[in-house]
């Protein structure tokens, strides 16, 4: 038995290591990431912002303005709902009569063209734009006033092909909210500039996405994408299998984090696994070798039962 419970001990120190090794890895890779200087071209083309909203969230009004009221010269902001009786729907009409029709459009749309619920949403908003430059922006974001300058800029090259954005979470409150937090500044974002710099891998993140509508078009438009539950993925996925470039901008933004309970912070890690996994197996796997906390805690209970 105490063989048995030593040989786990000494298993568990490979990714105890591995973690750690990481860890001090990406310090380097994040520093790296944020010296990159993108290239500045006058381009400010007209831009048509998507903007799907479900439900009341934490600070929602302020959110959901700061894209409204950017510095930027020509565009429009679409806010989509599904539901005529969604509570954010007020919400949404009064920051369109404060800043008035021509900019700020309101849809409701109960297009269900397949599981993925953001996707739907999307579909009623994006009949309204009227522009060939999308930018696809989450509800629970909060956008300082130079964001559509920055994440269209590189759209500039004819070669790229999307352009998203990292982002921090913020406002946690409760301690599954900081846990949240945690798991996302200190874990996910970390490891997504650290395959950026390494070029281990490709990422399309979701919450702030811009891209040409006729690009999105020829990838097989918006509709193609209503069963996948990981449609950010599967957009950077087809931009980059078709020779385009795929631009994750040193340019962060903040999502503001809203959690009902414990178990949406568990449900919500679950869900990122599961999909992480959907569309990279043989990578989320890997990753076993660098979950060192985990581990480290099998190592410590093994540790006292040996002390016992």
């Amino acid at each position: 038995m105490l063989n048995l419970i030593n040989s786990l001990q000494i298993v568990t120190l490979l990714p105890i290591l591995g973690g750690s090794v990481f860890s001090v890895l990406t310090l380097g890779t994040i520093k790296r990431f944020f010296k990159r200087k993108p290239t500045r071209n006058p381009f400010t083309p007209p831009v048509s912002v998507l903007k799907p909203v479900r439900g009341l969230e934490k600070n929602l009004l302020r959110n959901l303005k700061t894209i409204a009221t950017q510095d930027y010269p020509d565009y429009q902001v679409i806010y989509s709902v599904q539901d005529p009786q969604d509570p954010a729907y007020p919400i949404l009409k009064e920051i369109q009569q404060e800043l008035g029709k021509e900019r700020i459009s309101v849809v409701i749309s109960t297009v269900e063209a397949g599981a993925n619920g953001k996707v739907n949403n999307l579909l009623g908003a994006i009949q309204e734009a009227r522009h060939d430059i999308i930018i696809i922006s989450d509800s629970d974001t909060y956008l300082q006033p130079d964001y559509i300058k920055n994440i269209v800029n590189p759209l500039a090259n004819p070669d790229v092909g999307c352009v998203c954005t990292p982002f921090k979470v913020t406002k946690a409150d409760t301690w599954y909210e900081k846990m949240e937090l945690l798991t996302m500044n200190a874990d996910f974002m970390p490891s997504v500039m650290f395959a950026e710099v390494t070029g281990a891998s490709n990422s399309c993140l979701g919450p702030s996405i811009a891209i040409r509508r006729s690009t999105l078009d020829q990838l097989g438009g918006l509709e193609s994408l209503a069963d996948y539950l990981v449609e950010d993925y599967e957009i950077g996925r087809r931009v980059w299998t078709s020779g385009q470039k795929m631009v994750l901008l040193p340019y962060m933004i903040d999502v503001v984090v809203d959690l009902a309970s414990w178990k949406n912070w568990w449900s919500h890690q679950v869900y990122w696994d599961q999909n992480t996994y959907l569309a990279r197996p043989a990578a989320f796997i890997s990753t076993i070798l660098i979950r060192s906390i985990p581990f480290a805690l099998i190592f410590l209970f093994c540790d006292g039962i040996l002390l016992d």
